[in-house]
């Protein structure tokens, strides 16, 4: 990970359980162009992306207390032992179907198994809708790196009177009901993972691993003090990438293009490919240029203006209509 701190000042910074720094609002942090770039010269590409979706239908549902809280486990195995098991997250989405007296009044949590709290979904208050959660789909990245497998927590709150367009009794008893979540894991699998079960030894930042400071700052519950906040905001600051932090790499040199007789030329002379991926957009281009081009009356092909209409004929193109009329001009003169 590449980003940075951008304010180590605003609350709700924490370090995940795979030792990434992240925010409700920030997310992982300012992009830093430069790092991206000095990471980029020796990525290394990672195994194909994997889905684990698990479903819990609550029967009977689980009602909702007015301005109360109901909180839902999900025990994931991550797909452990099938074709699709991650250890290793990237992002997790949420579906929830849950009914409500007023939309605008609920907050969605997610907790992850190792305590990552990330607001899938905050109280909104022009939200004055009755008409609850109807499978929507909830997305968060705070997660990532992490092992999935373990306890997931969905916590559903009622924060009453936030909707200001809601007219609720304050005799009522229910705010809703939680009907059924389904949990979805997208991440990969490999042989190395973060071990959760020790405790947080350090963080990444700048694309490094960095072990905890000599003073050994306290973490509990994944949700650290403001000083290793500030103590990575200052690792980040002093560590400026320059331009020749950056090695180069040696660049392939371009292939000499060739002239190309009317029998060797085929459509991988437009894009180097089949052309089946612009099939569509050669049948148009033909189609043009017959309609563009036409004969005389001593059979000498006549080029119209391309740009009336609307056209930009390929290089190839143009440069073998070109031979084509020069050699019909050649056999008139020699005739």
């Amino acid at each position: 990970m590449t980003a940075k701190i951008p304010d180590p000042k605003e609350p709700g910074w924490i370090i995940n359980g795979a030792g990434f720094h992240v925010h409700d609002r920030y997310g992982f942090g300012l992009m830093d162009a430069a790092v991206m770039v000095q990471k980029a010269v020796n990525f290394q590409s990672i195994p194909d992306q994997r889905m684990c979706v698990q479903t819990v239908t609550l029967w009977p549902a689980r009602t909702l207390p007015s301005g109360g809280e109901v909180s839902v486990a999900v025990q994931s195995g991550a797909c452990r032992g099938n074709h699709n098991a991650i250890n290793t997250l990237e992002h997790v989405q949420v579906t929830l179907d849950v009914s409500s007296v007023c939309r605008g009044d609920l907050r969605v949590e997610l907790v992850s198994p190792v305590q990552t709290l990330s607001v899938l979904l905050d109280t909104r208050k022009n939200d004055n809708s009755m008409a609850g959660l109807k499978k929507w789909t909830l997305m968060t990245v705070q997660n990532w790196g992490e092992d999935p497998q373990g306890t997931w927590k969905v916590n559903v709150k009622d924060h009453k009177g936030t909707a200001a367009g809601c007219r609720r009794n304050n005799s009522e008893e229910a705010a809703g009901a939680i009907i059924s979540i389904t949990l979805t894991l997208y991440g990969t699998y490999s042989n190395t993972t973060t071990n959760h079960d020790a405790p947080l030894s350090g963080f990444i930042s700048l694309g490094k691993f960095h072990t905890l400071p000599p003073e050994r700052v306290s973490v509990r519950n994944r949700f650290p003090p403001h000083d290793l906040i500030h103590y990575a905001f200052k690792l980040e600051q002093e560590n400026q990438i320059r331009a020749e932090d950056i090695p180069l790499k040696q660049h392939r040199e371009k292939p000499e293009t060739q002239d190309l007789s009317s029998a060797d030329f085929s459509l991988k002379d437009l894009d180097n490919t089949d052309g089946k991926s612009i099939e569509s957009h050669l049948h148009k281009l033909w189609n043009t240029l017959r309609n563009s081009v036409k004969m005389d009356q001593n059979n000498t092909l006549t080029q119209v203006n391309f740009q009336q209409v609307g056209v930009r004929v390929p290089r190839q193109v143009s440069a073998h209509v070109q031979k084509i009329k020069r050699s019909s001009a050649t056999r008139k003169d020699m005739g």
